[in-house]
């Protein structure tokens, strides 16, 4: 957590370097869009439990989601209409719609069929944090108007929420919660849009975040009259590779 931390620290020092030096640096901007997962970081079995944070698999059932982030760019002297561009931003997918029935399936069934007093389950969300370095390049179409492509480089902070679950019944509680280590991966990035009047820009970009290993500590406690017991074990399931493809709107200073 406290790498996650130190990340968002030097995120949010480069924004406000970002802002006060925009006008001495060729471009600075900010950017907000959707976070739509591609290929096994979307897909899951959920109906049959398996999903990465629960068994051996690569599916990790990630849902619809936004991301933000801003990007420097500076004009290399000798090449026209080429920059070089650094990034980082901020991506955040929930479960998707199979691991949320996965998951009320679940709570139902203990709290209905079962007739437990309480059952309910809180599942993990995936938060990606690239920050890279690139080339990007502008052609002018017309007045006011650029077409642009971009590539990057550089690492991803990959971080999971936490898995956890609670029931009881008869007077007897459990409590289990998984804790996820934090990852750092190669990452690219692969981008084309257009920039109207140097100020907004539209853009779609492909991101390949790594291969994410899903691992951690479970946390375990048991609740009766007599008392309590608590347990913790290790466990390591699969590698996830995160790819997501974004639609954004962009503002330049």
């Amino acid at each position: 957590m406290n790498r996650v931390l130190k990340c968002l620290a030097l995120v949010a020092v480069l924004a406000i370097l970002g802002m006060n030096q925009s006008k001495a640096q060729t471009d600075f901007s900010i950017h907000v869009g959707m976070a739509s997962p591609l290929g096994s970081f979307a897909d899951s079995r959920a109906q049959k439990g398996v999903v990465a944070w629960m068994d051996k698999t690569d599916r990790a059932g990630a849902g619809l989601g936004f991301e933000a982030g801003m990007k420097f760019r500076f004009a290399v002297p000798s090449i026209k209409d080429l920059g070089i561009i650094a990034t980082a931003d901020v991506f955040y997918n929930g479960a998707n719609s199979d691991v949320k029935d996965f998951a009320q399936d679940f709570v139902d069934y203990y709290a209905i069929d079962q007739n437990y007093d309480e059952c309910r389950i809180t599942v993990p969300n995936y938060i990606n944090i690239p920050v890279m370095i690139g080339a990007n390049y502008e052609y002018g179409v017309a007045n006011n108007v650029k077409i642009w492509a971009e590539f990057g480089l550089g690492m991803d902070f990959g971080i999971m929420t936490n898995h956890e679950y609670y029931w009881e019944v008869s007077n007897i509680e459990l409590m289990s919660e998984k804790v996820f280590d934090n990852n750092v991966s190669f990452a690219y990035q692969l981008g084309a849009g257009v920039k109207l009047s140097d100020k907004f820009s539209l853009g779609v970009h492909y991101y390949a975040f790594g291969s994410q290993k899903i691992q951690g500590e479970e946390f375990i406690e048991r609740i009766t009259s007599q008392g309590s017991q608590t347990a913790d074990s290790k466990f390591t399931y699969r590698s996830i590779n995160p790819t997501i493809f974004t639609l954004r709107l962009g503002y330049h200073f």
